[in-house]
């Protein structure tokens, strides 16, 4: 059976190292029966600019995902007795959602538009000449989600959300059930699996394969060996970042967007190599929100099995990691020997500020070391509102790309441009 393979995340699942799994093993997968669109794929591993194409009404395609499609229909065509793989979680945006969906969180969507979105993708997809579809999806504990996502915006200095305020019914939830009877209706495979295994002795790159089928194979091909680890910045370095991006909000000198794009880069490339000593990870939300989010997300677990390789909602449910103990979150609550660690951080920060001759004049060491300066707002997970930029791309393209002068659009997970935003 020729088969179309899409790993469409969702977001925060471990997509990238996955990605760059796929790409350091393309010449083991060809020779199992398997090709991976290398030409396609962004310098971050991504097929994200093809996921684009593959969305979009081919009359709304631009130029550039025209010749995107035109050229995997072309790799397709060339590979008539082989199946393809494709990884990008931009392709996770057919899947539903249930909640108040905020441009913040979730920019421009809605459930109309994700059910008109899979419907361009199996009719683009369709014709080429494959027996089956697959859609290969994890499924992540909603808190952790919402946590690595919080963090993934703040450490690229690209916005600062506060989620203390929201109601619990703001953040979205995927109605996974909803969402695997639609899109089998349209004629996709669906095939869904726990973020977190049960068994956790095996890698999520060789689960991933054993969920396309592929891992037999494969067998003796690959190595499954652990992906160097992507750690994230703890509570301490958040609440430094926090401090960071509010000073680059309200204190440093107004530049046009370009400019300040420029300078959350280069605060980004220095910050991202520096974490407080021995912190500690962030833990988001206290027990009882994130007790109440974790029902709202077993509620659309409920009759996945058809899907899930018959576990149940509660099978799934069960691999979600016990919620601790919400992390201090402000300045002020913590004590003397973790403030000591966090002005540690940020007078190492200021010291590498000083030494680059384009940050130095824009950026007031005085008060970038002096965390009483900001508002005890404004640390992680601010306790009221606080001024945001916003609307500017991340600090750092993870894809490779540059923002172009209209690629002034807040993001999504992925940080990667639409192709009609940005140019290479």
């Amino acid at each position: 059976m020729r088969r179309l393979i899409l790993h469409i995340g969702p977001h925060k699942t471990g997509t990238s190292s996955f990605q760059h799994w796929l790409r350091d093993n393309a010449d083991a997968f060809a020779t199992a029966g398997l090709v991976l669109p290398l030409d396609l794929l962004n310098a971050n591993a991504n097929g994200a600019p093809l996921a684009h194409a593959l969305l979009a009404a081919p009359q709304d395609r631009t130029a550039e995902q025209t010749d995107l499609f035109d050229r995997f229909a072309r790799l397709c065509a060339a590979h008539p007795d082989t199946s393809v793989i494709l990884s990008a979680e931009r392709l996770s945006r057919m899947l539903l959602v249930d909640g108040s969906i905020r441009k913040d969180l979730d920019p421009s969507e809605d459930n109309t538009r994700r059910l008109r979105a899979a419907g361009h993708l199996h009719n683009a997809v369709s014709e080429l000449g494959f027996d089956r579809i697959d859609l290969l999806v994890l499924i992540r504990e909603q808190a952790g989600f919402l946590t690595s996502a919080y963090v993934q915006k703040l450490k690229t200095m690209n916005a600062r959300w506060d989620l203390g305020a929201r109601g619990l019914d703001d953040f979205p939830v995927q109605r996974y059930k909803e969402s695997f009877q639609r899109l089998s209706d349209l004629g996709f495979h669906v095939v869904a699996a726990p973020y977190r295994a049960p068994d956790t002795s095996r890698p999520l790159s060789e689960r991933l394969m054993a969920m396309a089928g592929f891992d037999g194979p494969l067998k003796g091909r690959v190595t499954y060996d652990a992906p160097r680890e992507n750690v994230s910045p703890g509570y301490l370095t958040m609440i430094g970042l926090g401090h960071v991006f509010w000073h680059i909000e309200t204190l440093s000198p107004t530049l046009d967007a370009r400019s300040l794009t420029l300078l959350r880069r280069r605060l980004f490339a220095i910050t991202r190599a520096e974490n407080v000593e021995a912190d500690s990870p962030l833990i988001l939300f206290a027990p009882d929100r994130a007790a109440r989010i974790a029902a709202r997300q077993r509620h659309y677990l409920n009759g996945v099995a058809p899907w899930a390789q018959g576990m149940t909602g509660a099978d799934i449910a069960g691999s979600f990691p016990a919620h601790g103990i919400q992390s201090p979150l402000s300045r002020d609550h913590l004590d003397r020997r973790e403030r000591q660690r966090v002005d540690h951080w940020l007078r190492r920060i200021s010291a590498q500020v000083e030494r680059d001759d384009r940050l130095r004049h824009l950026i007031d060491r005085t008060t970038l070391t002096d965390l009483d300066a900001s508002p005890p707002g404004v640390h992680s997970a601010p306790q009221r509102s606080a001024p945001c930029l916003g609307g500017i791309w991340a600090a750092a393209a993870p894809d490779g790309r540059r923002p172009g002068a209209q690629a002034l659009q807040t993001p999504e997970f992925d940080h990667n441009p639409r192709p009609n935003e940005a140019t290479s």
